[in-house]
């Protein structure tokens, strides 16, 4: 038997996901990779450059072994070895 509550509850929309706090410690408070990690806008992309993006290099290489410059600039071999990656651990 269905109530008038029971109806409501089921047609509630559902919260969105929280977003997941950043795990390795490299990231981890990093003010630009935690906002890269919940907000479309503050992605990092080609030409970006600073300290979060040599982080991100240390990561590839550490994790991956991939064999880039850790010269925190955001570019083309940068993004090449971040798809590679993302691909690999889908």
């Amino acid at each position: 038997m269905s109530t008038p509550y029971a109806r409501v509850l089921s047609a509630a929309p559902k919260p969105a996901p929280l977003p997941m706090a950043l795990q390795s410690k490299l990231f981890r408070g990093d003010p630009k990779l935690e906002a890269a990690a919940v907000s479309d806008p503050a992605h990092i992309t080609i030409g970006a450059k600073g300290e979060h993006v040599r982080k991100i290099q240390q990561a590839l290489t550490l994790l991956d072994s991939v064999n880039i410059d850790l010269d925190g600039a955001y570019g083309p071999e940068t993004a090449a070895a971040v798809l590679q990656a993302k691909t690999k651990h889908r």
